[in-house]
């Protein structure tokens, strides 16, 4: 294995790929963000390398924006991420149904982060009554409470974390002819951090029925 480090806000990555080139290594996977993994994702189609060397991303560095703007250069490359577009869940259909004509693009995988942690919180808020001031109350509510994400399903582990499904996605175009990505598989169930067996933290205790406990 080897590691290229980019000089950072470059636009020019000729020298770096001269050097993928020359390392022989079976495949690439490249951190960029924004601008830059624009930049990279063309100059690495134009070079030829695309057809040489499989490249993988992880999911920032291939969303939709990205997408967009290095389009064809994107098509059929692979990233790994905790949702798609194309989960076949009812609260992603219904984001997916109600973002785009608000904001006039796809759904990015930003967005659904935010839509997911959005529901999340309504769905704690109304558990406690709006009663956002029982701080530990409403910390109970948030990591009991059900509510409908974009994911399918949603629940933290002992650390407070999300435990997460990875799928394989690929880049793909939809019908009319914009990038997207798809699943091609699941990676990993319910992925567990291998420290979280020694977060001391727990959730707080549920209140007695009827009652709330004031700060």
């Amino acid at each position: 294995m080897i590691e290229i480090e980019s000089r950072p806000g470059s636009m020019d990555f000729s020298s770096d790929l001269a050097k993928l080139s020359e390392s022989k290594v079976d495949a690439a996977y490249f951190l960029h963000r924004g601008g830059m993994a624009v930049e990279f994702l063309v100059q690495y189609a134009r070079s030829g390398l695309k057809e040489q060397l499989p490249l993988f991303g992880p999911a920032d560095s291939l969303d939709q924006t990205v997408l967009a703007a290095s389009a064809p250069a994107a098509l059929d490359l692979f990233s790994v991420g905790s949702w798609s577009d194309d989960l076949d869940a009812p609260a992603n259909r219904r984001m997916i149904a109600d973002f785009e004509p608000e904001y006039g693009r796809p759904v990015s995988s930003r967005a659904a982060a935010g839509y997911d942690a959005a529901t999340l919180l309504d769905a704690a808020i109304r558990a406690v009554d709006r009663k956002v001031n029982d701080v530990d109350a409403l910390r109970a509510a948030l990591k009991r409470v059900d509510f409908a994400s974009t994911r399918g399903g949603f629940r933290f582990d002992n650390d407070q974390f999300p435990l997460l499904t990875f799928w394989l996605r690929q880049v793909a175009a939809d019908s009319r002819g914009r990038l997207i990505t798809e699943q091609r598989g699941v990676l990993q169930r319910d992925v567990h951090d291998s420290l979280a067996h020694e977060c001391p933290m727990r959730a707080a205790p549920e209140p007695p029925p009827g009652k709330t406990r004031q700060p």
